[in-house]
């Protein structure tokens, strides 16, 4: 049994077949062609139909498969399906162990095929087995030996049904292997075992050391440039791509080729010895200096052109030499394996002169850059599950530029192993187990690989952190004393208070058990640590520092307020301190009162309740803030009368009578009638009287107060009311 694949390209049709297991998938058309339904079916409809071979002769033993039916031809390669009719279902034809041309085929058509409700009939053939016959020649027409040509695996075959309408595709599944052969003396060789015509075709060749003049050449190289699509024998002919290639003369390690575009030529290919010491830092010369001219371009055009180096060179970089220093081309050049391709424009980066001429003239050096020594460590701290890594950088870097630096902390104790990555020193390692020894090293990077690990560092322990709770106060008064008190870690040292080495000079002192007795002693800034020794387990807690601001104390002599009332706003207020620093006022009961003015002296009264103010001095470098004095006083609305005149007597005659009273307040007084019968009280205010019957007309003067004022007590005015 073979398995064997071919890939086929006709006028930008490509397709692949892989003989052991092909697949078919129709593409369109309903299938019926008898001319009636068969009545001895039982009411099923005939799928029939003959498969045969590319030359006619039948095939017996492919088995033919509808929804859930399936035969196998007879020795007239004939099959013979009862099937419901009005059904749509994928069909199926393979060909198990079969002899040469089959290969053990198979096939199934994806999309469905509906039958009526007549009988019908298909017939099948399967495609050939092809050979193909290939010829590689140079852009000279020569034949070049030693060619790879591989027609790759999953090629795809259309084919039409007897129908003439439905159409085929025969497809490979996985699993099939590309079918090669390699060119002899002739340069050419047979790929064997194709199914079908119109095949495409890759290849490969790779010159053995010195015994070639051609370059390394791939698929994208090379060009099909005649194709037979008849049945049977498929010929092709693979041409280089016109490239002008020239050996090199003189290599200090070996044949170099130097190859440019169709229509420019290369010339004078030479290579120069270079001592490695006279290179960029870790670079090693392959070829010494590599000189070469490329003709025959457009002024100014880019053209790429390659440089094949002795098999095993490997470049990493290539350099060229200008004005007594190198000058890295990498931005033009791309490396893969022994191959350099330089991607140069008329007199730009890599042409030697400088001028869009169209020659190219240019020596490169390809090289091998090594990788950079170690870094070295200088220092390692241990921190909470973490370590700070310093370094210094390698002293050979290798011909490259640092790309980055990775410290790699390994635990002695199984623990966990940490790492970071970054471009300088100090790197922070973190995500290690606190109670772990340590020891790290360092790596440097370049283009070329990693160095190898520093030296590792001295072992060190990650200590279980621990911390300090310190309170303390904000402010302390000259010649008095403080108690420190703090919460330490798990350790269980007690912590120990000492003043610090910024605090001021007298300023303070500690004494008693590990300092918690403070003295304050002048006016200034009181600095104190608090500090927690460590042991096996725990590392010493961090330093707390509090600052502590010692100053004289001062009082405020802020004196007792009387009541007010509303009508009496704003009131003036006054305090003196003891350190004859001026006094501010606020007040704590906004809805009552409010303080503004200079430093809040003036007190607004707004509302009756109680108004609560405090007087304030908040210190100076000197004294101390000293402490807050409230005084409260009562605010009341203010009283009012009114002063409302006696009224004559007067006759129905006389009526309308206009009235009038004043309020000390000053607001507006209103008038009422208590003797509706006699008299009624109308206009602005009520002051327009009316006199209706005769008898006594009492009138009412009232005002009802305000925010400030409470109301005034009613007076009454009464007159006689006469009918003439």
């Amino acid at each position: 049994m073979r398995n064997k694949t071919v890939d086929v390209v006709v006028r930008g049709f490509r397709s692949s077949l892989l003989l052991s297991c092909v697949v078919l998938l129709i593409v369109g058309g309903q299938l019926v062609n008898a001319a009636h339904a068969n009545a001895d079916t039982g009411g099923l409809v005939t799928l029939s139909g003959i498969v045969t071979d590319a030359t006619g002769a039948p095939v017996p033993g492919t088995t033919v498969g509808f929804g859930g039916e399936s035969t196998v031809t007879g020795a007239d390669g004939s099959y013979v399906l009862n099937v419901p009719p009005n059904s749509s279902s994928p069909m199926s034809f393979s060909y198990d162990a079969a002899p040469a041309p089959f290969s053990s085929l198979s096939t199934l058509v994806e999309a469905p095929l509906t039958v009526g409700s007549q009988d019908v009939v298909e017939d099948f053939v399967w495609p050939a087995e092809t050979a193909i016959q290939v010829s590689v020649t140079d852009a000279d027409s020569n034949p070049v030996v030693g060619v790879t040509v591989n027609a790759p695996s999953n090629a795809l075959v259309r084919e039409t049904l007897s129908d003439g309408t439905t159409v085929i595709e025969v497809r490979a599944s996985a699993g099939g292997g590309s079918q090669n052969c390699t060119t002899d003396s002739n340069g050419q060789c047979t790929v064997e075992g194709v199914v079908g015509s119109s095949p495409y075709i890759t290849s490969s060749y790779q010159p053995p050391p010195g015994g070639s003049n051609y370059p390394s050449y791939s698929a994208g190289e090379g060009e099909v440039i005649a194709v037979n699509p008849l049945t049977g024998v498929a010929d092709v002919t693979l041409q280089f791509s016109n490239m002008s290639i020239q050996e090199s003369d003189g290599a200090v390690t070996g044949a170099v080729y130097v190859s440019s575009p169709t229509g420019t030529t290369v010339s004078n290919v030479s290579t120069t010895p270079i001592a490695n010491n006279t290179l960029p830092s870790g670079a090693t010369v392959l070829t010494g200096s590599l000189s070469y001219t490329v003709s025959g371009l457009t002024p100014g055009a880019s053209i790429d052109v390659t440089l094949q180096l002795p098999p095993g060179s490997d470049p990493t970089a290539v350099f060229k030499y200008q004005n007594g220093s190198y000058v890295d081309l990498s931005s033009i050049a791309t490396i893969s394996g022994d191959t350099i391709t330089l991607h140069l424009t008329d007199g730009g980066l890599g042409d030697a002169d400088g001028v869009a001429n169209g020659t190219i003239v240019d020596p490169v050096i390809p090289v091998l850059l090594n990788r950079p020594n170690a870094p070295t460590i200088t220092q390692v701290s241990g921190g909470n599950g973490s370590a700070s890594v310093a370094f210094t950088a390698p002293t050979m870097d290798g011909g490259s530029s640092i790309l980055d630096y990775t410290a790699t902390c390994v635990s002695s104790d199984g623990g966990v192993t940490g790492s970071a990555t970054g471009s300088a020193s100090p790197l922070m390692v973190t995500g290690l187990t606190n109670g772990d020894t340590y020891t790290c090293s360092v790596m440097a990077r370049t283009v070329v690989g990693s160095s190898s690990p520093s030296t590792a560092s001295s072992s060190f322990s990650l200590l279980t952190p621990q911390s300090i709770t310190f309170s303390a106060p904000l402010t302390g008064t000259v010649g008095h004393y403080a108690t420190l008190s703090a919460t330490g870690g798990g350790s269980g040292s007690p912590v120990v208070f000492t003043t610090d080495a910024t605090s001021g000079v007298g300023v303070c002192n500690v004494s008693g058990a590990n300092g918690t007795t403070l003295k304050y002693t002048s006016v200034g800034n009181c600095v104190i640590d608090a500090n927690q020794l460590g042991n096996t387990t725990y590392a010493p807690a961090t330093t707390v520092i509090h600052s502590i601001k010692v100053g004289k104390a001062q009082l405020i002599n802020f004196g007792d307020l009387s009541n007010k009332t509303l009508a009496q706003s704003p009131v003036s207020v006054h305090a003196t301190a003891s350190s004859g620093l001026t006094v501010t006022f606020t007040t704590t009961t906004p809805a009552v009162c409010t303080a503004g003015g200079t430093n809040g002296t003036s007190i607004t009264l707004v509302g009756a309740g109680t108004c609560i103010v405090q007087a304030n001095q908040l210190g100076n470098a000197t004294y101390n803030p000293a402490p807050p004095v409230n005084q409260s006083f009562k605010v009341s609305k203010a009283s009012q009368t009114i002063n409302f005149g006696d009224l004559s007597n007067k006759t129905l005659a006389q009526s309308s009578v206009s009235v009038h009273a004043t309020a000390s307040s000053g607001l507006t007084v209103t008038f009422t009638s208590t003797t509706p019968t006699v008299c009624t009280a109308s206009g602005t205010s009520g002051a327009t009287i009316t006199l209706v019957a005769a008898g006594t007309c009492t009138v009412q003067a009232s005002q009802l107060g305000n925010a400030t004022y409470n109301p005034a007590p009613p007076v009454y005015q009464s007159f006689k009311v006469l009918k003439h």
